[in-house]
Order: C-alpha cells, then sequence, then structure tokens
C-alpha cells in the first residue's frame, strides 16, 4: 500500500529472527520493484545492516548486469552511510563483472565508470585503507 516506513517499523518490532529476515527481504524486493530505492538507503536497518546489504549483494550477482542496478544501490547505500570502502568495493567488483560478462562498448563505458567511482571512493578516506582485495577464479576461501 505504500506505508514504507510503518513496514519498516513494524518488521523492527518481529520477536522471531527467522521471520524478521524474512519480512527484511520482502520488504527490500517490493521496494525495488517500486522502484522506491530512497527510502531502501535511507531506512537505519538498525541491528540488520549486514542482513540488507546481504540480500542486496545476492540480488546484484543473481541478475543480468545491463537491466538491474542492484550495484549502483548497494553503493549508493555504502555512500549514504559514509563507508566509501565498501562502496568502492563494490564498483569495483561490478567493474570487474562487466569486464568478463559484458563485451560491448556500453559495457565498457560502464566498466570504466565503475573502476573510476572506485577510485574516487578510495580517495576519501585514509591511505592506509584505501586498498581492494581483488577475488582470484577458483580460490578456496
Amino acid at each position: 500500500l505504500g506505508h514504507n516506513s510503518q513496514a519498516y517499523e513494524a518488521l523492527t518490532q518481529i520477536p522471531d529472527s527467522s521471520r524478521q529476515l524474512d519480512c527484511l527481504r520482502q520488504l527490500v524486493v517490493v521496494l525495488c520493484e517500486r522502484s522506491q530505492l530512497q527510502d531502501l538507503v535511507e531506512f537505519p536497518y538498525v541491528n540488520l545492516h549486514n542482513e540488507v546489504v546481504g540480500i542486496i549483494e545476492s540480488r546484484a550477482r543473481a541478475v543480468d548486469l545491463m537491466t538491474h542496478n542492484y550495484y549502483e544501490l548497494l553503493y549508493a547505500f555504502h555512500i549514504y552511510r559514509h563507508n566509501y570502502r565498501k562502496a568502492g568495493t563494490v564498483m569495483f567488483e561490478y567493474g570487474m563483472r562487466l569486464g568478463r560478462e559484458v563485451r560491448t562498448l556500453r559495457g565498457l563505458e560502464k566498466q570504466g565508470n565503475c573502476y573510476l567511482a572506485a577510485i574516487n571512493c578510495l580517495r576519501l578516506i585514509r591511505p592506509e585503507y584505501a586498498w581492494i582485495v581483488q577475488p582470484v577464479s577458483g580460490a578456496v576461501v
């Protein structure tokens, strides 16, 4: 019904953590589908921050890069919270995936913009923290 704030407040009051996570996942999906991304980014997510990031990350990694903007959403989520290192890491991952999966001029342009955004994010933090771990294919974690 568009009562996003009330839905968020109700979800924070759910005592069962598995039900709370289900409702959180549903809220994130609905807000994404309705393009109500400002609400999605600005809710405080007290004690739910990591869960929200995990939900958006899994969606970003599972969908077509050229038709969905979950990486940009995750970037905005971290920028809003002044977590520039995480925002840079998100854009770096997005750029790497574009390089592997989208071999077009548009993909290359988006990839360049991702890397520029990542560099800008890293310039906003102290130099000793301005680094990103590059994933290695085939690595065992």
